[in-house]
């Protein structure tokens, strides 16, 4: 989110910097004749282009990353059963909790990003045991539900494989960023 910040920030620098320096260069003489209208037909088709390219960049940056199947900072390749739980989480829970990963913003919630950061692992045997212990965790609470702080949530917000998956992918990627 904040590249895109940044992106959309540095398009609008460049076009004040070409602003000011068109305007506090001042006019040079005419080298050949051109018409005020060939000038405004430049100058509607050079604003098109830059608005254009300015819009157009952004926004398929932020369509092709919005359900990626690849956490790309972090390297970790989604599952079918993990990409489906992606879309589950966004549906079911994005609206109370965050995690990036998923583009959820909720605040109701915990931040899961915060809350299931996955512990440095030795070997990948550890890797798998904090991996199944978030698991358990999201699993668990999807299934019992939990009352404790300002809210509840509450049970069998998903059931069977659809638990399963959610569970899967907020294991796999809390805690992780997906630019």
């Amino acid at each position: 989110m904040i590249a895109m910040y940044a992106f959309v920030a540095a398009w609008a620098a460049a076009g004040i910097g070409v602003l000011l320096v068109a305007l506090l260069r001042g006019r040079k003489p005419k080298t050949g004749h051109e018409s005020p209208s060939a000038r405004r037909n430049r100058a509607v088709v050079m604003g098109a282009i830059f608005i254009g390219v300015g819009i157009a960049v952004p926004a398929a940056s932020i369509a092709n990353s919005r359900h990626s199947d690849v956490v790309r900072s972090e390297g970790i390749k989604l599952t079918a059963n993990q990409k489906n739980g992606q879309h589950l989480f966004g549906k079911l829970c994005g609206a109370c909790h965050r995690l990036y990963s998923a583009n959820a913003v909720g605040r109701v919630g915990p931040n899961l990003d915060i809350q299931l950061t996955p512990a440095p692992a030795a070997d990948a045997a550890e890797a798998k045991k904090n991996f199944q212990g978030r698991y358990d965790y999201v699993h668990s609470t999807i299934i019992n539900g939990i009352a404790r702080g300002n809210g509840n949530m509450p049970a069998l917000v998903a059931q069977g494989q659809q638990a399963d998956d959610i569970s899967s992918f907020v294991a796999a990627t809390a805690g992780y960023k997906n630019p």
